[in-house]
């Protein structure tokens, strides 16, 4: 009996129609963490870069920088980020001129 009952359940459309639901939810929820993911570490790239070259990053700069460094690698990240921000925090602080 429990048996029919589960293989009832299975073939169901409502079942396969939740199954579905719930397969493109944690697609689109892994997809948004990976396009967040790239924008994140696309602002740390640009930032870092622009203030490696300047040869020193402005306060906010540097806490906005933290900020989405610590999201990224919550998101994990790799380890050129990681690279890139050790020479930003070595960076002299100096306000944007």
């Amino acid at each position: 009996m429990r048996a029919e009952i589960l293989v009832t359940i299975l073939t169901s459309s409502l079942f396969a129609s939740a199954m579905t639901m719930i397969v493109s939810f944690v697609k689109s929820f892994f997809h948004a963490r990976k396009v967040d993911s790239m924008v994140l570490f696309f602002i740390i790239k640009t930032m870092g870069t622009d203030a490696i070259f300047s040869g020193y990053v402005s306060p906010e700069d540097l806490r906005f920088l933290e900020e989405c460094f610590a999201e990224y690698k919550r998101l994990g990240g790799n380890g050129f980020a990681d690279t890139l921000m050790n020479r930003v925090r070595v960076l002299p602080l100096r306000e944007d001129e």
